[in-house]
C-alpha cells in the first residue's frame, strides 16, 4: 500500500506546481494527472482555489520539487500519447 502524502509534512517551498488551469475541465485534469503521478510512485497534491466571483477557480497539482522534472516528462508523455492539448500553464 502506497505512503499516504500530507502536505504538512513539508515546506511550501518544496512543493511545486506542475499543472494549473481554470478552464472547465481543470478538475478532470488534475485528477488524471494526480492519478498518473501516483501510479508513478509521485507524491502530488491537488489545490483548489474557489472564488465565489469567478465560475471556476484555479486547480493546480503541485510535486515535490526533486520530483518536478519527472513528472512534467511524464504529464507531456501522457498527453502527447492521448494527443490531448490540454491547458497547463505556469506563473
Amino acid at each position: 500500500m502506497s505512503e499516504k502524502f500530507f502536505p504538512q509534512d513539508y515546506s511550501p517551498d518544496e512543493l511545486v506546481i506542475v499543472f494549473r488551469s481554470r478552464s472547465r475541465s481543470a478538475e478532470v485534469e488534475a485528477e488524471s494527472i494526480h492519478g498518473l503521478l501516483q501510479s508513478a510512485d509521485l507524491k502530488s497534491l491537488i489545490v483548489r482555489e474557489n472564488v465565489p466571483e469567478l465560475p471556476t477557480g484555479w486547480v493546480e497539482v503541485k510535486v515535490l520539487a526533486s520530483d518536478l522534472e519527472e513528472a512534467k516528462q511524464l504529464i507531456e508523455s501522457a498527453q502527447q500519447g492521448s494527443g490531448a492539448g490540454g491547458d497547463e500553464t505556469s506563473e
